[in-house]
């Protein structure tokens, strides 16, 4: 309720989280009281925040499974009816995090070397009724859409150069909970560090910093902190240095 305002014509805003802000004109007379009704049609439009694979990945490993993040909670039934992926594979669907982040499990692992897409029509909608803003322009009803390719069969690229090469692979398992094994290579010895950290870019934990010999390492992460504490569920990015070399790969905690 408003009071003491001036007649004449004035302009009303109507505005709430998740919902796409409307205004409305209206007259007033002197000495009178005018009720105004607001109602709001639809949402405001969903983004991805987060996904992988993106359209960058190459070598995605054949047992990961696809991810995405959204910026609003999603309506589980349109997303389902408006997800696909080519050439088709069959899997299950699963949300976390108040269904902002959605899984698609395989039924059975990608096929090496083989070029993926997976694609949200613009039909999806979150829980208050806004649309999918696919390529992130600002308005709702477009789709989004992602091309991949799986890395290429162990037996494939195991010659003698692929040995000396400076490699960070993909955990496993992934997703995991608690725990993880990261491998890597190193040409030389070197000092090398192995840190993870979440997708703000903060620092979670070290895994290794100091010297080691060339070849192949392996360690394990078992979900904690620098200070012992269990992290939560979510996605994080382990990086690899040695001297110059810098390689980073992503991995998800789910609890």
């Amino acid at each position: 309720m408003f009071d003491s305002i001036r007649a004449g014509s004035h302009t009303l805003s109507f505005e709430t989280p998740n919902y796409t802000p409307r205004t409305q004109q209206m007259n007033l007379t002197a000495g009178s009281t005018t009720f105004v009704d607001g109602s709001f049609e639809g949402g405001t439009a969903a983004k991805v925040t987060y996904a992988s694979p993106s359209s960058r990945d190459t070598l995605f490993a054949v047992s990961q499974w696809v991810a995405v993040n959204f910026s609003q909670s999603m309506d589980t039934s349109s997303f389902r009816q408006s997800f696909s992926i080519s050439p088709a594979l069959a899997g299950t669907i699963t949300w976390y995090n108040g269904q902002t982040l959605v899984w698609f499990k395989p039924s059975q692992p990608f096929q090496y070397g083989t070029w993926y897409t997976y694609r949200i029509d613009g039909t999806a909608r979150t829980t208050s009724g806004g649309p999918l803003d696919g390529n992130g322009d600002g308005t709702g009803g477009d789709a989004y859409s992602v091309t991949f390719r799986t890395e290429q069969s162990v037996t494939s690229v195991r010659d003698a150069g692929a040995l000396r090469a400076f490699a960070l692979y993909q955990n496993f398992p992934n997703p995991f909970n608690p725990t993880t094994v990261i491998s890597y290579q190193i040409i030389d010895q070197d000092v090398v560090t192995l840190k993870v950290f979440d997708l703000l870019g903060r620092e979670v934990v070290t895994l290794v910093d100091g010297v080691q010999a060339a070849g192949q390492h392996v360690v394990r992460w078992d979900g904690r902190n620098y200070r012992g504490e269990s992290v939560s569920s979510g996605v994080y990015l382990y990086q690899l240095r040695a001297r110059s070399s810098v390689l980073t790969r992503e991995m998800v905690l789910l609890k």
